[in-house]
């Protein structure tokens, strides 16, 4: 199963765990790679089975400024019949009720691009 994992990152936590991630998955016998979702474009997801999406949550709920134009090119594109995941941080005491929301906004941008 070939698997992208692409992640947008501000104090390099979100990275780390997308080198986790890929680690694991690497071990478990999937071959996956990673991009930072500032360096591509979503026309790269097509070559892949698996999509895993993650991102840091900020300010108040928002994706960082690097995901926003991958997220608005993602409604181009047609992912369906492929399976993606998404994991985000956030910071639950200083933003409680916005507390990981970047990870709503990614899952239902690329539910809207027909992934499952």
């Amino acid at each position: 199963m070939e698997t992208i994992i692409i992640y947008s990152t501000l104090t390099g936590n979100t990275e780390i765990a997308a080198e986790w991630i890929r680690d694991r998955l690497i071990q478990a016998g999937h071959r996956a790679s990673m991009e930072n979702a500032g360096n591509v474009y979503p026309e790269i997801l097509q070559d892949y089975d698996l999509i895993i999406l993650g991102s840091p949550t900020y300010w108040s709920g928002e994706v960082t400024d690097d995901f926003i134009p991958f997220l608005d090119k993602l409604a181009d594109e047609d992912l369906t019949g492929k399976k993606a995941a998404i994991f985000g941080l956030g910071d639950s005491e200083s933003y409680p009720d916005e507390f990981a929301h970047a990870t709503e906004v990614i899952e239902e941008a690329i539910a809207r691009a027909g992934a499952e």
